[in-house]
């Protein structure tokens, strides 16, 4: 049989590879720690950063919106500016009839149509023609060489 002291060694011996094991294992454990501790500061600073770029993006967006109604606003203003200026400029030229070169009825109802007579605006007078068949003037064809 064995001894005691031969069992009392063996048990001795296979403590110590136990308790080299769970050192080691302790020791993995605080380097994991350590690494998640590291991560976790990690992932804070990611969380913060992410916040400050929503925070300007945000910002920015605000900005151009801001910009957006601004620009529409002057917009606006300079429509509403000439609009004046448009709507007589419309007026005067909806009520001009171009056979007589008067001014209250459109060349539908004018006149001079039951009589075939044209305004000339190169004779500057009531004819049988219009200005760009005006016999009196000699025009110049630009496409012929």
């Amino acid at each position: 049989m064995e001894s005691i002291d031969e069992k009392l060694s063996q048990l001795t011996s296979a403590y110590n590879k136990m308790a080299n094991h769970v050192n080691g294992m302790d020791t993995n454990c605080e380097n994991m720690w350590v690494k998640m501790k590291t991560m976790e500061q990690a992932m804070a600073y990611m969380m913060e950063q992410l916040e400050c770029v929503t925070k300007h993006v945000s910002d920015l967006n605000v900005s151009m919106k801001l910009r957006d109604e601004e620009e529409r606003e002057k917009a606006e203003a300079n429509k509403n500016r000439e609009a004046p200026r448009a709507r007589v400029t419309n007026t005067v030229m909806e009520n001009r009839c171009y056979r007589c070169d008067h001014s209250g009825h459109k060349s539908l109802d004018c006149p001079l149509k039951e009589q075939n007579k044209w305004f000339c605006y190169k004779c500057q007078s009531v004819q049988n023609h219009i200005a760009a068949k005006c016999p009196n003037h000699r025009y110049v064809d630009d496409n012929k060489n």
